[in-house]
């Protein structure tokens, strides 16, 4: 797993500052080597308009990137939760 390590919490909100950042810093955490189907294994997608949902184009399953993880229910910004559990 990449660790984001920064030395400020300016250069954190740099990195994970926008919401398109943290879903991209989550899927990057959830599927380290690249996405994974989590039906069937296949590896290949592609983000919708919706960037939480990537679709498997081995077998159509839309696959989030937020179920499964502690975000999965929020209403909150991602960004809002990345700041708040700055290191």
């Amino acid at each position: 797993m990449e660790r984001y390590e920064s030395s400020s919490f300016q250069e954190w909100v740099r990195l994970c500052g926008t919401n398109e950042a943290c879903l991209e810093t989550v899927a990057k955490i959830r599927w380290p080597a690249g996405f994974l189907c989590p039906l069937f294994g296949h590896d290949r997608t592609s983000i919708l308009t919706r960037p939480r949902i990537r679709p498997c184009y081995g077998c159509m399953f839309h696959a989030s990137t937020l179920v499964g993880t502690l975000f999965e229910s929020t209403r909150l910004p991602l960004s809002k939760w990345f700041a708040a559990i700055y290191p």
